[in-house]
């Protein structure tokens, strides 16, 4: 049987070593989501759920990035929901918020040791994301060109005014 949760949602992005030693752990806000995607989030410095992403991703071995998702139960206990072994949907909001994930990895494969940097990434960033659909069609010599159906005349004169 499946147990419903019923605190707040958070996403933690974090990012190890090759040791699975945790480097980074910058949790946000999942202050709308859909589907399990993130759509508006924010990043905050809670100590907890930093240090919570840390042991998550160093018990699960992670290497790189990965990204911890959890409740906070009114009990105050944090069930991990979900763990993605790599960049999330919503990357662009650690990597804004200072994260340097991208140069920890190039770190990583010069054989370097970067340190821990738990703390340091800015607060109170936020990201808000869309989605959007293109529809494409050949054009008859091979490539794809955007494609909008006509609309019938009555639906066209309604759009018109």
């Amino acid at each position: 049987m499946q147990q419903a949760c019923l605190g707040d949602e958070f996403s933690i992005d974090v990012f190890c070593d090759t040791e699975s030693r945790c480097l980074k752990a910058i949790p946000r806000t999942m202050i709308q989501s859909k589907g399990g995607e993130s759509i508006k989030g924010m990043t905050i410095k809670d100590t907890e759920l930093i240090e919570h992403g840390c042991r998550v991703a160093e018990a699960i071995g992670i290497v790189g990035p990965a990204n911890i998702q959890c409740f906070r139960e009114p009990d105050g206990s944090l069930p991990v929901t979900d763990v993605n072994p790599r960049f999330g949907g919503a990357f662009p909001l650690p990597r804004a918020a200072g994260s340097h994930y991208p140069e920890l990895a190039l770190a990583l494969a010069r054989g370097e040791c970067p340190e821990p940097q738990l703390d340091e990434f800015r607060e109170g960033v936020y990201m808000t994301r869309f989605f959007s659909h293109l529809t494409l069609t050949e054009d008859g010599d091979g490539p794809l060109v955007p494609f909008a159906e006509e609309l019938p005349d009555r639906v066209a004169a309604d759009v018109d005014g």
